[in-house]
């Protein structure tokens, strides 16, 4: 089963553009949430199995049905975005090299204000995995 993807407006809170709003039974392993705040930008991948104690930032758990499925902040730096593949005036692309075989990632804007990402298969065909509109 494929990840789902999720853009909201607000890390807790419970209201409908919260992080924490997002009811757990719904929620499987590895989904993905951007959260665009005035306080910054935050990504969080949910671990099914994670149990954590929420601290409303580096923890989120979910408001309803959350069982041990917690949003676990993901931090990124030059140092973990390993190695720019390409660059061009509409998007960009990176790799890693892991045990001979290359997996990239590719941010290609695909309409205004509306980007998507790609994961490159191993015969170089851009898989789409996501769209995120402004």
């Amino acid at each position: 089963m494929s990840a789902s993807y999720y853009r909201m407006a607000a890390l807790t809170g419970g209201t409908d553009d919260a992080l924490d709003s997002i009811a757990g039974d719904g929620l499987s392993d590895g989904d993905r949430a951007v959260c665009f705040t005035a306080a910054g930008d935050y990504y969080y991948e949910l671990d099914a199995d994670n149990a954590g104690v929420a601290d409303g930032v580096n923890i989120i758990e979910p408001d309803t049905n959350a069982g041990d499925k917690r949003w676990v902040l993901k931090q990124f730096t030059p140092a973990t975005l390993l190695g720019l593949v390409a660059m061009t005036a509409t998007g960009f692309e990176l790799g890693t090299s892991t045990v001979g075989a290359v997996e990239n990632l590719r941010l290609t804007k695909t309409g205004t204000g509306e980007w998507t990402w790609y994961i490159i298969d191993a015969a170089g065909t851009p898989v789409p995995q996501a769209v995120w509109k402004a």
